[in-house]
């Protein structure tokens, strides 16, 4: 019987023992210098790159310089799971709150309390009447309405504090990647990354962010600052995967 031929399929290696266009160690490199910035007032990182040209790879080669010790804890956020800008920024804190508690609820239970006061106080869907299945999934009972008018009344200001001295006081930075940001449609990218830069300077706080820069500053240009500019304000250090894939195919593929 002939051995059946399997799709092609593009999906991203998930460890160096896949790697077969030597990303690894440059890989691991980058990681390791992550460790060593000062992530006292946030750091934010972009792995670069069009559709296809490995930045999903390469986050997860970093991921296995991340688990060496001293291990950082990663929270991976995926946009995708929600339709619209409204549900993207309402769940953002829940989801990382909740993956804080799943990782380590007695070493992160205080963070993850403070995001997830935070999320509510910002979302959106505050401003709604206390009717309708969004409400009740959000707050659930009168009492925790209570509890957001109060937290509302104080302001964001007291809420960041809060999350931002529990961030303070851990020994390594958490990492939170978000992958393919610019598969999202132009008004779910630009409240990505009004998340992103709201929360940017939250201490021992690291987003890995990877998208095509070209289609992100497209879609950050309609706003009153040019997408590029934009990027450059929030975008503290960046890997060109599409200019390592193209240098690693020539040297793979060039004729001896």
């Amino acid at each position: 019987m002939e051995e059946q031929q399997k799709p092609p399929i593009d999906n991203p290696i998930t460890s160096s023992a896949d790697d077969v266009l030597d990303r690894t160690t440059i890989a691991h490199d980058f990681a390791k210098s992550i460790r060593n910035l000062d992530a006292s007032e946030g750091v934010v990182i972009g792995v670069l790159g069009a559709w296809g040209h490995g930045k999903s790879s390469f986050i997860n080669l970093m991921k296995e310089q991340f688990v060496a010790e001293p291990a950082l804890t990663v929270i991976d956020f995926n946009p995708w799971m929600f339709s619209g800008s409204q549900q993207l920024v309402d769940f953002f804190f829940k989801e990382v709150a909740s993956e804080l508690r799943l990782k380590n609820k007695d070493s992160f239970g205080d963070i993850a309390d403070g995001l997830d006061a935070y999320g509510d106080v910002l979302s959106p869907i505050a401003i709604l009447p206390f009717v309708g299945a969004w409400w009740d999934r959000s707050f659930k009972a009168v009492r925790a309405a209570a509890k957001w008018a109060k937290d509302r009344r104080q302001g964001t200001k007291s809420l960041r504090e809060k999350v931002s001295d529990a961030l303070r006081e851990l020994d390594q930075p958490i990492v939170v990647v978000i992958d393919d940001i610019d598969r999202l449609g132009t008004d779910e990218i630009r409240d990505m990354f009004k998340l992103v830069r709201l929360t940017a300077s939250f201490p021992n706080l690291v987003y890995l962010l990877a998208f095509d820069r070209k289609r992100v500053e497209q879609a950050l240009d309609e706003t009153n600052v040019p997408g590029r500019a934009y990027l450059e304000k929030i975008v503290q250090l960046s890997f060109d995967c599409q200019r390592f894939h193209a240098s690693c195919c020539e040297r793979r593929f060039s004729p001896v």
